[in-house]
Parts: C-alpha cells; structure tokens; sequence
C-alpha cells in the first residue's frame, strides 16, 4: 500500500510513524530473541554430540560436556540478541518517506518507476512523498491521519472491487 504524504504533514507523521515502529521493536524483541535462542538452542541439543565433539577438537579444550552445554547456551542468547538487534534496527530504519512518480487525475503511484501512469498509461512527471507499509498498524495511522492508499494497478483496484 502506497499513501501520498502532504508536504506540511511528512515531519509529525514520520514521527509518530518512528514512534509506532519504535514500541513495536519494544515488545516484539524479547520474542525475536527467545525465538532466536531458542532455534540455536535446538540445533545445539539436537546435534549437541556432534557439536560438543566439534568445538572440543576445533579449540582443543579440555572443559566438560557441562561446560560446553552452559557456553553453548549463552552463545545462543548472545546470537539471538545480535540477530534479533539487527531486525529491529532494519524495521525502524526502513521507516521513511520515498519519491514516487505520481498522478493526480488517478490517484495512483508508479511504483516500479516505468514513467507512465499504472491506471490511465499517461507519462508521470510529478514527484511526490509517499509512505509505502504492510503493516496493520502503520495502516492504522496513516487512516487516522485522513490518509487515503494511492492506486497501484487495475488489477489490485479490480480485485479490491470483486470481493
């Protein structure tokens, strides 16, 4: 979904949009990182034999298996905070405004940059900011904001017609 963001409405609403992403990273990371920890937990019990036997030979270490398990473990979690950081960063850095070629008579975005409107074919030379999300909650503001969602194609507005 591609909105057309009004120039003297980009700073508050990239804000609130910021803000929005920002708690969601909030709550969604304790889970990206159990999940994570808990996916390279799984590898390590699973194969942890093999694992164990591995790191043993690798680093020459003469610890137990108990002390294996134990640093197995934290690395895990040190993995899954590192992984679960690098998605929140992506998710908040990726909210911002793009240039997008756009016409007025359709209200609709050219969003694969071909020149020419999607909806009537004329050739596009108005720049515009549009914010561009799948995402429910962004969705929500931008309606509560009076945004409305550009056209794309006749194919997505014929499809939003039928059901």
């Amino acid at each position: 979904m591609y909105v057309r963001i009004p120039e003297h409405l980009q700073p508050p609403l990239l804000k609130e949009l910021q803000q929005n992403r920002r708690r969601y990273a909030l709550k969604a990371f304790p889970v990206a990182v159990l999940f994570i920890s808990g996916l390279a937990a799984l590898v390590f019990f699973v194969k942890g034999h093999l694992v164990i036997e591995e790191i043993r030979h690798l680093f020459h270490l003469d610890w137990s298996e108990q002390q294996i398990v134990v640093g197995g473990l934290i690395l895990s979690v040190v993995v899954g905070v590192v992984l679960a950081g690098l998605f929140v960063w992506q998710k908040c850095k990726e909210c911002q405004f793009e240039e997008c070629l756009y016409c007025s008579k359709c209200n609709a975005v050219d969003k694969y940059d071909s020149g020419s409107c999607p909806i009537c074919q004329s050739e596009l030379t108005e720049r515009v900011a549009c914010f561009s999300t799948t995402d429910k909650e962004d969705e929500k503001t931008l309606e509560r904001w009076g945004l409305e969602a550009c056209r794309e194609s006749h194919q997505s507005t014929n499809y939003a017609n039928s059901r």
